[in-house]
């Protein structure tokens, strides 16, 4: 409850607070320095997360196959790919903010209808906007004047099945790679 606009507290009675409106702000200060106020940015994160879902049925419905795991990396990749082969490849990194990108190659097994081998992060990416409909779904949509996507490439293995997918991942980021052949 609260999560989307950067709501805090915690035991009773801070887990009863009322809901943060925009529109009923401004807010009394609670707790010295801290402001209780919508954020913004953590509130459009938020939207786009939900149109990235609801625009891909691979996020919805698809099966889901673990990728990678490292601890020492402190990176997970799993990937979800739907029935019409449109698939998507989730990264997160939990580094600290300022820590060094980790470097990670992440085996792409080969699978019928998932033989993409180039990608975009749709959740970073700049050249996607998210807007919002008239019924008040969030969705996701290219524009163009933004300048140029980009690009992940997959790289075939060696010997065939499959394909490896060398990436660095920006500490505390997560990246949502859309396969570019079958994005819609």
């Amino acid at each position: 409850y609260g999560n989307e606009v950067g709501m805090w507290g915690a035991d009773d009675p801070q887990n009863r607070k009322p809901m943060l409106w925009k529109d009923l702000g401004p807010f009394e200060a609670e707790r010295g320095r801290d402001r209780p106020e919508v954020n913004e940015d953590l509130f459009k994160a938020f939207q786009r997360a939900a149109a990235i879902k609801r625009g891909n049925p691979a996020l919805n419905d698809g099966s889901f196959e673990i990728l990678l795991t490292s601890d020492s990396a402190g990176v997970v990749a799993f990937r979800r790919v739907a029935a019409d082969g449109r698939q998507v490849v989730v990264i997160a990194n939990n580094g600290k903010p300022g820590a060094p990108a980790q470097k990670v190659s992440i085996d792409l097994p080969a699978q019928k209808g998932a033989g993409a081998k180039e990608f975009f992060d749709i959740f970073n990416d700049p050249t996607h906007d998210v807007e919002v409909t008239s019924e008040g779904l969030p969705v996701v949509k290219k524009n163009p004047s933004k300048g140029k996507t980009v690009v992940y490439n997959a790289e075939p293995k060696a010997g065939g099945g499959g394909s490896v997918l060398n990436i660095e991942v920006p500490p505390s980021k997560t990246l949502v790679l859309v396969s570019l052949s079958l994005a819609k």
